[in-house]
């Protein structure tokens, strides 16, 4: 073979290798502008949805909410409960939680002490919601609104917490979740009032009550209050002599000291216990020895359901005040009080 051929065959495959290369060049390039559109395409749903939002109006303005909030914090108590009861874990807490709560509620971040919020830890959190009640967000409203969209879920009283669960659930998607766990609810309300049976529930008066904290008096439950409401529900009457000392639109009979004793007589009481974690040890202490004194009162051995061994020591932190959770705790503790006693 000359010289000549060997070089034109060299010339030959030259040509040809640059070819091939030219032909795969585009295919890749084609194929990675295929895979950055198919990742944009992917990616854009995700951050449309997280960039999504509506007007949402509170007593404190309106504020434009995600539609799909992620990272929700709590500046409020009853917000966490109603939260927890739509399987949301928030972020970030304003109080401890109470032991009837679920578990992983024990581990939610606080944000506060005493009622008043840290921003700056509240900031380093990064929520992209914050919810809360109005005598807890008010005086820093316009600083929580810095650090992420912010709601107040109204609560005019705590007989009307179904309507604050409700607004909860719209406001971070949930309403359909909410009347299931509605209907769920009025299922067991109904369970519970057949459990005890419409022959006791003509016939029995019950009281529920709550020392102070403190342990400088005691309140009475009555009408619009949160175990009350619930109590209405399971057609459970209250004694009539409560009623004729209830002040107008309240819904407890408030700042009671010893000698008001007599006015908790019924067939059945209900001693709620404030939960002691809470306080401090003095306060606490105060508590206990309240107790004892109330226990020792010649007026408490007077009174019907204590002579007749009929007085059901209840936790407080559940009947005071509270959402879902603790509603169906009330539950509980009246089918199995009410039903086992008048068995």
């Amino acid at each position: 073979m000359t010289n000549i051929m060997k070089q034109l065959i060299h010339l030959l495959t030259t040509l040809l290798l640059l070819v091939l290369l030219a032909a795969c060049v585009p295919v890749e390039t084609a194929n990675l502008a295929s895979d950055g559109a198919a990742a944009d395409a992917i990616a854009a749903p995700e951050e449309e949805a997280m960039a999504e939002t509506r007007t949402i109006t509170h007593v404190l303005g309106t504020t434009e909410a995600p539609t799909n909030p992620q990272r929700i914090a709590v500046v409020g108590y009853n917000e966490v409960e109603e939260l927890l009861a739509l399987s949301i874990t928030p972020i970030a807490k304003l109080f401890e939680t109470p032991a009837h709560f679920p578990l992983e509620a024990e581990d939610i971040p606080l944000i506060g002490h005493n009622g008043q919020p840290n921003l700056e830890r509240l900031l380093v959190l990064e929520p992209d919601l914050i919810i809360g009640v109005e005598w807890a967000m008010a005086e820093f409203y316009d600083e929580l609104t810095q650090i992420a969209p912010s709601v107040v879920v109204p609560r005019t009283t705590f007989a009307e917490w179904k309507d604050a669960l409700r607004f909860t659930a719209d406001v971070v998607g949930r309403s359909d979740q909410v009347e299931e766990l509605l209907a769920d609810y009025d299922q067991r309300v109904a369970e519970v009032r057949v459990a005890i049976g419409n022959e006791r529930l003509d016939t029995i008066k019950v009281t529920a009550f709550r020392p102070y904290g403190g342990g400088d008096g005691f309140l009475i439950w009555i009408d619009r209050s949160f175990p009350d409401v619930i109590m209405a529900e399971v057609d459970i009457q209250r004694p009539e002599a409560q009623r004729a000392q209830l002040p107008d639109d309240a819904e407890r009979i408030d700042n009671l000291s010893l000698e008001m004793i007599p006015l908790l007589n019924a067939d059945v009481i209900f001693f709620a216990l404030p939960e002691s974690g809470v306080f401090t040890a003095s306060a606490s202490e105060d508590l206990a020895n309240y107790i004892e004194d109330i226990e020792a009162s010649p007026l408490w051995a007077q009174l019907e359901a204590v002579q007749n061994d009929q007085v059901f020591k209840v936790d407080g932190a559940a009947w005071n005040e509270g959402s879902i959770i603790g509603a169906n705790v009330v539950l509980d503790d009246l089918e199995r009080f009410l039903a086992e006693a008048g068995n």
